[in-house]
């Protein structure tokens, strides 16, 4: 039973680290101990009828844990549905905002590993081995990866620990089969990523013909619609942007009017020099701190320059042409941006601190009235300022003095019971960002049903709850307004796909992408984003971000001004004041560089730490199963040469070197020299086993065996603890130094 749970366990968690890669997670306790509960248990009932009995109540559980239904016909319906949302679902994808695909992922971890556990049960090596190179490598073949090969020699090792721990019921035949299976089956993983996307599901880059056919132009109109949105089935490259590997939205302009149905661009003024933004931190200035990216046009029909996260300034190619620019950091060229055009573009990426954002507080300055007006089209006075006293009774008499308004109450209200009560402006961002974001309660659709007879993010927000990015960034925009905090829409393209190799991104039709900027005193707008499922923000302030801690953050804004300080920092702001610093000169809570604080550090040195680890536990069993599975063999004379090279790469780890064409004599002379061990009784066995006569080689081979695992435990007792754990992590018995 044992041996059953540990190898069950062992394939549950190489299942679950394969199949999780097809979306942004890990494996979390709840999944760890469903996949025991539903996936090995069974298999640890004494008898074969008691197991086969327990697989559909099992089953059942399993269903309903991972797609929500427990009976045949509607967990086959939602199954089906998640299994389309893969064709149009570009990975990996976010499990929040497709749970249908989540929990395909759930029913092929527990599905598999609850195979795999009654192969092992019944001891059917051959069985168990190619379920478990059959489960681990299709997740494989569906996501690209820039590591395939270890990712093949991952399920190797787990293969090959698997077969040899399952081989003193299996026949060497059955046992050489598997393993040319599970060799074959890695070098395909390795050397063929993306096979099943492309082959089987026609994905978008799958181009069978060999044509490279000129793209055709794509462009856009930034303004919000709330149509149904119609992708194209092939995706065309409209940008490739040279910048650093990290993640950030690609901006072309702000939508930061709402006229009552629509969000817009504005009209500001513009001038052929970059203008002046009041509310853009000092850090923001420093060139040093601007994030340069070089841009290329691909097949983008737009006369708006792009640039990540909040644009400063642009350096043309072409100096024949010239640049019109925004306070907002939008930049135009009047005569378009046409095909093959170049450009450099410096922009300004905060990413600070969740906890600096808490500190942040409700102290605006007068350019920013422009970003809490709730409607346009009535001249709408700002909403007032989050935090200040009387808020709630001044928007009563907003809504009582503008009549048209009240279509858009529902949105306040749902503001209000949201993050009405939040401590500070930053816990009101996250508290709604995170509610579209559930997974549960929004749904990303880009064919919405509407009836009509409300106000398209009214309805969106209080009766369909699907929409796309446009109704999520729109929604959330305007409830940060109704709440009293300086927001607009960020328009563009989410990051994109990284070359690692060119150094490169290339962003597609498909990454056109719109979220919510909020303004934040010291850091100036930064990125937020509503949509589940669509693109991931780099900083970890943000719950869009593969790095965002809730635990953290809600830890963060729990640690945030009090009361004292609030008042403090309210008082000390003047409204005429340089957006930043008090109005006595000195610098205002918070690090305008942007830059994090100590905490990443620490989350950065336990992943290293956890990253160590896994490395050291990989390593280990990747020579232990390469070891055990020399002894997949009934051959005397190969029993032999195994224990001799085991012994030789024990030696070969502690830095005692064994010439490859020692004799078994030179062999133990070297162990009886360097460590003092008098090994005479390994080597007659080894050397009986494997020249010897025949009739005798079989019980010298056991004996052989047993004297290995003598001089071994020998060995260890004579060695240190930092000794062992040097020789578990040493490479040289792999040949690899």
């Amino acid at each position: 039973m044992l041996r059953t749970a540990a190898l069950s366990l062992l394939a549950a968690l190489v299942l679950a680290w394969s199949w999780l890669r097809l979306e942004h997670g890990e494996l979390s306790w709840s999944l760890l101990l469903w996949t025991i509960g539903v996936g090995i248990v069974p298999a640890l009932l004494p008898r074969t009828r008691l197991r086969l009995a327990a697989v559909p109540v099992v089953a059942l559980f399993g269903l309903q844990h991972a797609v929500g239904s427990a009976r045949p016909g509607e967990a086959w319906a939602r199954i089906v549905e998640g299994f389309y949302l893969y064709y149009d679902v570009p990975l990996p994808f976010g499990a929040a905002g497709h749970p249908l695909m989540h929990g395909i992922v759930v029913v092929a971890i527990l599905g598999f590993t609850l195979a795999i556990s009654l192969a092992i049960a019944e001891r059917r090596a051959l069985l168990a081995t190619g379920l478990l190179v059959a489960g681990a490598a299709w997740p494989a073949t569906l996501l690209t990866s820039s590591n395939t090969v270890a990712r093949g020699a991952v399920i190797l090792g787990a293969a090959l620990v698997l077969l040899g721990g399952l081989s003193s019921a299996a026949r060497f035949r059955q046992g050489s089969i598997a393993a040319a299976v599970v060799v074959v089956a890695a070098v395909l993983v390795s050397g063929v990523p993306a096979v099943a996307k492309g082959a089987f599901l026609k994905w978008e880059t799958w181009e069978p013909s060999g044509k490279n056919e000129l793209p055709i132009s794509v462009g856009y109109v930034w303004d919000s619609d709330y149509g149904a949105l119609e992708w194209p089935e092939r995706k065309t490259t409209v940008l490739t942007i040279e910048a650093p590997p990290i993640s950030r939205y690609w901006r072309a302009t702000t939508l930061d009017v709402f006229n009552g149905d629509y969000w817009l661009e504005s009209t500001l003024e513009v001038q052929p020099d970059p203008l002046f933004d009041p509310l853009l931190p000092a850090a923001g200035r420093d060139e040093k701190q601007q994030l340069r990216a070089r841009v290329k046009v691909e097949a983008l029909q737009d006369n708006r320059l792009i640039g990540a996260s909040v644009p400063v300034r642009y350096e043309l190619d072409n100096e024949d042409e010239f640049v019109l620019y925004q306070s907002t950091g939008t930049a135009y060229i009047p005569q378009g941006v046409p095909r093959g055009t170049t450009y450099t573009s410096w922009s300004y990426a905060a990413r600070p601190a969740p906890r600096a954002l808490a500190r942040s507080a409700p102290v605006y300055s007068t350019a920013l009235d422009r970003y809490l007006v709730v409607q346009t089209r009535t001249s709408t006075p700002p909403s007032p300022h989050f935090g200040s006293p009387g808020r709630r009774e001044a928007m009563e008499r907003i809504f009582a003095e503008n009549p048209s308004l009240a279509a858009y109450r529902p949105l306040y209200e749902r503001a209000l019971a949201i993050a009405g009560d939040a401590p500070s402006p930053y816990a009101a961002v996250v508290q709604l960002e995170t509610s579209f974001r559930d997974g549960q309660s929004y749904v990303y659709d880009q064919n919405p049903t509407t009836r009509g007879d409300l106000p398209p993010l009214v309805e969106f927000v209080t009766r369909t709850h699907r929409g796309y990015c446009q109704y999520f960034a729109g929604a959330m925009a305007l409830m940060l307004r109704y709440l009293g905090i300086p927001a607009r829409i960020g328009a563009g393209f989410t990051s994109g796909s990284y070359d690692q190799e060119r150094g490169r991104w290339k962003v597609t039709d498909h990454d056109a992408h719109t979220w919510v900027e909020v303004w934040f005193r010291g850091y100036g707008w930064l990125p937020f984003d509503p949509t589940p499922g669509r693109g991931d923000l780099d900083g970890a302030y943000s719950a869009a971000s593969l790095g965002f801690n809730a635990a953290a953050v809600s830890a963060a804004i729990a640690a945030g001004l009090d009361a004292a300080d609030y008042k403090l920092e309210t008082e000390r702001f003047d409204r005429g004041g340089a957006v930043g610093r008090g109005a006595d000169g000195r610098d205002l809570p918070g690090d305008v560089s942007g830059t994090p604080s100590g905490g990443s550090e620490g989350s950065l040195l336990r992943l290293l730490a956890l990253a160590a680890l896994a490395l050291t536990a990989g390593i280990g069993l990747l020579k232990l199963a390469l070891r055990r599975a020399r002894f997949v063999t009934r051959d005397p004379r190969k029993v032999a040469a195994a224990c001799r090279r085991e012994l030789g790469e024990f030696l070969a780890d502690q830095k005692i070197a064994i010439p490859e064409s020692a004799t078994l004599a030179e062999l133990g002379e070297v162990v009886r020299q360097q460590v003092a061990l008098d090994v005479a009784p390994f080597v007659d066995a080894v050397t009986a086993a494997r020249y010897g006569p025949p009739e005798r080689a079989e019980e010298a081979a056991r004996r052989a065996r047993r004297e290995l695992r003598l001089v071994e435990r020998a060995l260890r007792r004579r060695l240190s603890v930092w000794e062992r754990v040097r020789g578990l992590v040493s490479v040289r018995s792999l040949g690899l130094t």
